[in-house]
């Protein structure tokens, strides 16, 4: 939760053979600046995450799975939460989620919507089949 959720990010984007995902709870890091949507100056959030090594990010973006949850109530956690989603999403991240919690604020969800995300992450990824040879 918060800064939990940030660390829980930079964990599993370092540790992708560890941790199959992650569920990003009132925060979220990146691996760069995140544009903060319709800011006039193109202010920017700092990423925080140090970029991991290129085949670590290839490992995260294609095999573990990002939820990202905020309450709608939660200013300015959720625009956050909801940018760094979108970025990654746009940056090739296959299996990327977000959840907003109406009502809730900064703060933890009911357990239905925590079961919701668990189910998301343990949810089996399907093995890619090799191509067929010439």
């Amino acid at each position: 939760f918060s800064g939990g959720s940030n660390m829980s990010c930079l964990l599993t984007f370092h540790y992708p053979e560890i941790f199959r995902g992650g569920i990003y709870l009132a925060g979220a890091l990146y691996v760069r600046d995140v544009p903060i949507p319709d800011h006039p100056t193109g202010r920017r959030w700092i990423g925080g995450i140090p970029p991991p090594t290129p085949e670590r990010l290839t490992l995260v973006k294609e095999r573990t799975k990002h939820v990202y949850l905020s309450g709608v109530d939660d200013i300015p956690n959720l625009a956050q939460t909801r940018a760094v989603q979108a970025l990654a999403e746009s940056d090739g991240f296959l299996h990327t989620t977000f959840i907003d919690v109406p009502k809730l604020g900064h703060g933890i969800p009911k357990p239905k919507v925590f079961e919701k995300c668990l189910r998301l992450v343990e949810k089996k990824l399907k093995t890619p089949k090799a191509p067929k040879a010439p």
